[in-house]
């Protein structure tokens, strides 16, 4: 949106049509932790199921978010999944309907 600085961070949502089991959670946050050469704030990243993508939820229910504030607890308990509702989903579905670029899957006006 033009507003990109090296202070940044990159959102995405990944969409899915079935709840996704704890290991893969798990595999997904290890994949995200050791990337390299991210900006400065890293990563944002939320899982939805597509029935709340196509049937919008306020709070949003989400299966799994990732995001810097969370990498240490991700990384000192191997239990730790966090997954429940978030507010601030709204406003991204809005950004990604409007702006989004669709990386892999259906296209975004499809989903």
């Amino acid at each position: 949106m033009g507003c990109y600085t090296n202070t940044s961070d990159i959102d995405f949502l990944v969409v899915v049509k079935e709840p996704i089991d704890i290991r893969t959670k798990r595999e997904l946050i290890e994949s995200i932790i050791y990337l390299n050469n991210l900006p400065k704030k890293g990563i944002e990243m939320s899982i939805i199921l597509e029935k709340y993508a196509g049937k919008f939820v306020y709070p949003t229910p989400f299966e799994l978010h990732y995001s810097d504030f969370y990498k240490d607890r991700y990384l000192s308990d191997s239990n730790y999944i966090c997954a429940g509702a978030d507010r601030d989903l709204a406003a991204h579905l809005i950004i990604i309907k409007h702006r989004g670029i669709c990386l892999y899957g259906k296209e975004i006006k499809e989903v």
